[in-house]
């Protein structure tokens, strides 16, 4: 079964998104919320900042790879388009 470059593109482009959005959500939940409760509680930071901080860079780096996979893809697509081969 063959999967087209368009199927793939939208897929990306929905990974890229959603990745990209939950990243930034999670990275300002850690920042506003746990941002002056790591200063009173100690304990907040340790428990909770340090592995909902690694999984934002993973976020990240997922929605890094995702946007440049549809770069690549929409690259060739017009590669493709302005030298006439479809």
């Amino acid at each position: 079964m063959r999967v087209s470059n368009k199927l793939v593109k939208y897929v990306l482009a929905v990974c890229f998104v959603c990745v990209c959005g939950t990243a930034i959500v999670l990275m300002g939940f850690i920042f506003f919320t746990f941002g002056e409760a790591c200063v009173v509680y100690e304990t907040v930071c340790e428990e909770w900042v340090v592995p909902v901080s690694i999984l934002g860079i993973i976020l990240l780096v997922a929605a890094a790879v995702s946007g440049y996979g549809l770069f690549v893809l929409v690259s060739e697509a017009r590669a493709r388009t302005t030298t006439g081969k479809l």
